[in-house]
């Protein structure tokens, strides 16, 4: 129904995908209401496996979507008549079930969960998409019952095709479809003709899934049938507890990795901890930019006829808001191609005028710029140290700034504050203009921690009763961790593949944990003894997490790799401490804070020593470096 473009938006050097509706949609004011609809759904969902709106609107009868460009293709492309591995089925089910498992906690039902509709990136994740058909429950049960029945029949569930009202379950059974047909290579049933097909969903018994897979185990083969249920009480309740039983029911754990101490030869062994992530929505506070920049756009665009009374888009560029450079990377269907083409230059002329991004682009290079918090002029404040040594302060306020991040192009700094009365998230640029407030919320937000790709802010917040990790990105903020009982988690920090280090005493002490790629929550510190092990950092494109330790008694760096090798960097003398390490994303180079002089300063640390960064004058102190 949508035609979709791979187009470039200049002014943030990236690519996105424009997905534009048929103009005859726009006569439909039905429609027109389903798609404003759709797209403030979309705009307030933000959930790390479903795919966010960058921006919506209609311009001249068009309709369009902007969203992020992913490169490989959808899970529909992978399938290809054949199973497939159990490890990587329970990947794409954990990801889409929790995906769908927070959509349902926001009133939204997908109603076309299919393989086309799940995007694979390169490294295997997942991002459920096109939830141009999904409506929101609360509020709008009318609006969902006359919209007719939309979906794919292969996939539909059978209150879905009976057109009664749907919830959560109906996402269930058709995510059960696509778990049979990871399973066994083809979906259950297949029939020349919709309705055909829809009778088999309402009447004909489920294949069992071993008949076409007999090397499925049982106990997966039940998961499946469940999902399954022709009547929506026998499935399972939730996506959730569908892919708690499929965790469950593997024959394999969960792969952790496993430290040896160097100094001991002591084994560290990892544990799983499983905690499935219940994303919160709330109120939107911040727009965070995105950084991440790919190579420029090359192909060549086309020159609409003169006929049209369109100028070319050479002629145009001088007026383009965002400099938006499109290429159609999909036909239109049931067209002859010359009017597909001629449409589709129309089309890109008319958008590249009236869209306009609202992002602003980010200019910076990867650079040796240290950030720390002094007080050297009496308060707590934020400065900057370049890279011939000089200083410079960047913020300037009665209150305590703390807790510096920096943007992953280095143009922004993100920062603790409570200059409005409690402690809240703040970005400044590096001169210390165009400061923007990130929370709002009369707890306390600390300790926060920009993404590499520069599209969430990580961010330790006691808003809920207790110090938990929450991230905001482009359309509010969301609860990452839920800590049992009255253990908490903060000082989250970036690990590799965007999961989030972050310290816990969810087992009785202070220990380092992650989230990995598949919503569970891993310990990766097993601290001997009473020692403990807080303040994790990485630094992005190295192997090793760093963070401090007192196992050896005093408090000192250390770092674990990712091939689990256990290393004490720091031996710090006279009975002084080494705390909060910043590797550096350049070179083999770790700064931290230390009192082995008569106050706190910076130093760094490399295979050839250690050395003093900051030299505070008077009486003051320089402490929590950032690179």
């Amino acid at each position: 129904m949508a035609i979709v473009y791979k187009a470039y938006q200049a002014g943030m050097d990236r690519y996105v995908a424009l997905k534009i509706l048929p103009r005859y949609f726009a006569s439909d004011p039905q429609f027109l209401g389903r798609f404003e609809q759709e797209a403030k759904v979309l705009a307030r969902l933000l959930h790390p496996h479903i795919l966010p709106v960058h921006d919506y609107g209609e311009v001249d009868g068009y309709t369009y979507i902007v969203m992020p460009f992913v490169e490989s293709g959808t899970l529909a492309d992978i399938l290809e008549g054949d199973p497939l591995p159990l490890t990587q089925i329970r990947l794409i089910i954990a990801q889409i079930g929790d995906a769908l498992d927070y959509a349902h906690s926001q009133g939204v039902i997908h109603r076309d969960v299919k393989p086309s509709n799940i995007l694979v990136d390169q490294r295997g994740n997942c991002l459920l998409t096109d939830f141009g058909i999904a409506k929101m429950v609360e509020g709008s049960i009318h609006f969902t019952r006359t919209g007719g029945i939309v979906g794919t029949p292969a996939y539909m569930s059978p209150e879905q095709i009976q057109g009664e009202e749907l919830d959560g379950r109906s996402d269930v059974y058709s995510l059960g479809i696509v778990f049979y047909e990871m399973a066994t290579g083809r979906p259950p049933y297949r029939a020349e003709t919709p309705p055909a097909i829809f009778v088999k969903h309402l009447h004909d018994p489920l294949p069992p899934p071993r008949t076409l897979n007999s090397a499925l185990p049982e106990a997966i083969e039940r998961v499946i049938l469940k999902a399954l249920a022709k009547k929506r009480e026998d499935r399972y309740a939730t996506a959730g507890d569908m892919v708690q039983a499929l965790q469950a029911a593997m024959p394999d754990t969960p792969h952790t990795e496993v430290a040896t101490d160097d100094e001991t030869g002591a084994v560290i062994t990892g544990e799983t901890v499983v905690e499935e992530p219940e994303w919160e929505a709330v109120e939107t506070e911040l727009l965070v930019t995105p950084t991440e920049a790919p190579e420029p756009a090359t192909a060549p665009v086309a020159e609409p006829p003169e006929a049209l009374g369109v100028r070319s888009a050479t002629e145009r560029a001088p007026a383009l808001r965002s400099g938006v450079v499109m290429r159609r990377v999909t036909q239109i269907l049931s067209r002859p191609i010359a009017l597909g083409i001629l449409a589709a230059v129309v089309i890109l002329v008319i958008l590249g005028v009236v869209i306009g991004f609202v992002f602003r682009p980010l200019t910076g290079a990867l650079d040796s710029r240290l950030a720390f918090v002094s007080d050297r002029d009496g308060n707590l404040e934020i400065y900057v140290m370049d890279e011939a040594g000089e200083v410079t302060q960047l913020s300037r306020n009665a209150a305590s700034d703390a807790d510096p991040s920096w943007s992953p192009n280095k143009a922004r700094i993100a920062f603790a504050s409570d200059r409005d009365g409690n402690w809240e998230v703040y970005w400044a640029n590096t001169d210390g203009a165009e400061l923007t407030r990130v929370t709002r919320n009369p707890a306390s937000d600390t300790q926060p921690a920009w993404s590499p790709n520069g599209d969430y802010i990580a961010f330790t917040s006691n808003r809920d009763g207790k110090r938990e990790i929450y991230l905001a990105g482009p359309d509010g903020i969301a609860r990452v961790t839920h800590t049992p009982g009255d253990a908490e988690s903060w000082e989250p920090a970036w690990g590799p593949n965007n999961t989030i280090l972050f310290t816990s005493n969810r087992d009785g002490k202070r220990d380092i944990y992650h989230t990995n790629e598949v919503g569970e929550v891993v310990r990766i510190t097993h601290t001997p003894g009473d020692g403990e092990s807080w303040s994790p950092a990485w630094a992005g494109g190295g192997d090793d997490t760093a963070f401090v330790s007192n196992r050896d008694r005093s408090q000192e760096i250390y770092t674990l790799s990712e091939g689990g090798t256990l290393q004490r960097i720091s031996r710090t003398p006279g009975g002084r401490e080494s705390w909060e390490p910043a590797p550096a994303a350049f070179g083999e180079l770790i700064a931290f804070t230390s009192d082995r002089t008569e106050g706190l300063e910076i130093y760094t640390i490399t295979e050839e020593g250690v050395r003093q960064v900051t030299h505070t004058p008077g009486s003051g102190q320089s402490w929590s470096p950032a690179w």
